[in-house]
C-alpha cells in the first residue's frame, strides 16, 4: 500500500529567508482626503486624461490656464499652480452660490490643477475702466453681500480663511451673481483667526475703494454715511455680524450687476482700452 505524506497547513508552514514583512503600500504625504467628504483628489495632470478635452490659454484668462469641454459634463476653468513646499493637503469639494467652487483636484510632482465650475469678469478689470465705469451704491452693497455671504460659508463650514479678498479673486458672472475665486489656494495654506479678521477688513477696503471714499471731499447723503459707516467695521466683527449692516439693505440683487460684463465691453472699446 502506497503511504502518502500528509500536506502540512499553508497557515503553519514554515517560512524560509529573512522574517521581514512585506511593504504596505504608501499613500502620499501630499495628499489627505477627509473619510466624511468626497473624494475629489486625482493623480497626475488633467491634460493627460484621453476621456477629457482641454483648451489650453495663453496668455491666461482672468487667471485661467484652461477650459474643458469634455462631451456632456458642464464647462470648468483650469488653474495650475506650483507648490514649492510638499505638505499634507486637504480638498473638500465646496457648493455655494457665491463661490466660485471646487469641482476636482488634479496633484502632479510639485504641480496643482484647480478645476472650478464658474468664472467671469473681475472687479479689478472693471475698477481699470474706473470712471469711465463707475458702481454706485447700490451695486457696491450687493457686491460686498455676495463676498460676506461667501465668507460667512468658508469661515463656518469650511472652517478657514480666504487669506486673498482683493480685487482680481471677486467675480461678475453674465447673471449678474458675486463670486469669490481661488478657494483651492485657500484650502492649501489653512487657517487663524487673525486671517479671518484680516478677510473682512479686505471687504471693507474693497467697499471703500469702489466707492471712492478716500477721494471724495465734503458732506454726503445718508447712504454715504451708512457706506462710511459699514467700512469702519472693528476689526472684531464676523461675516455673519457685517451681513446684518443696514447698508447691505439697499442692495438689490444679481440683477443689477448683470449689464456689467456687456458695459465693460462697451467702455473698452469706445476708449479704447
Amino acid at each position: 500500500m502506497v503511504k502518502f505524506r500528509r500536506l502540512a497547513s499553508p497557515i503553519n508552514l514554515p517560512i524560509h529567508g529573512p522574517k521581514t514583512p512585506l511593504p504596505l503600500p504608501s499613500i502620499s504625504p501630499l495628499l489627505s482626503v477627509s473619510e466624511d467628504k468626497p473624494d475629489i483628489i486625482r493623480l497626475g495632470s488633467p491634460y493627460d486624461r484621453l476621456d477629457r478635452f482641454f483648451i489650453g490659454l495663453k496668455p491666461t484668462w482672468g487667471g485661467i490656464d484652461a477650459i474643458e469641454f469634455t462631451e456632456g459634463v458642464d464647462v470648468a476653468y483650469v488653474q495650475q499652480r506650483q507648490i514649492q513646499d510638499i505638505q499634507p493637503l486637504k480638498f473638500t469639494e465646496t457648493s455655494h452660490t457665491n463661490l466660485v467652487n471646487l469641482k476636482e483636484v488634479f496633484v502632479a510632482k510639485k504641480m496643482v490643477y484647480f478645476l472650478y465650475d464658474s468664472w467671469g469678469i473681475s472687479l479689478e478689470q472693471i475698477q481699470e475702466l474706473s470712471p469711465k465705469l463707475q458702481l454706485g451704491e447700490v451695486e457696491v452693497a450687493t457686491i460686498c453681500q455676495g463676498i460676506l455671504e461667501a465668507l460667512q460659508y468658508v469661515h463656518t463650514v469650511l472652517g478657514i480663511s480666504h487669506g486673498h479678498v482683493s480685487l482680481p479673486n471677486i467675480l461678475i458672472t453674465r447673471d449678474g451673481t458675486v463670486k469669490l475665486a481661488n478657494i483651492g489656494e485657500s484650502m492649501i495654506q489653512g487657517s487663524g483667526q487673525d486671517r479671518k479678521e484680516n478677510d473682512i477688513q479686505a471687504v471693507c477696503a474693497i467697499a471703500r475703494l469702489l466707492l471712492g471714499l478716500d477721494t471724495t471731499s465734503g458732506l454726503r447723503g445718508t447712504i454715504g454715511f451708512l457706506a462710511e459707516d459699514f467700512t469702519g467695521a472693528p476689526k472684531t466683527i464676523t461675516a455673519t455680524g457685517l451681513l446684518k449692516h443696514a447698508f447691505l439693505q439697499i442692495g438689490a440683487g444679481p440683477w443689477c450687476l448683470r449689464p456689467l460684463n456687456i458695459l465693460c465691453t462697451l467702455a473698452r472699446q469706445s476708449y479704447n482700452i
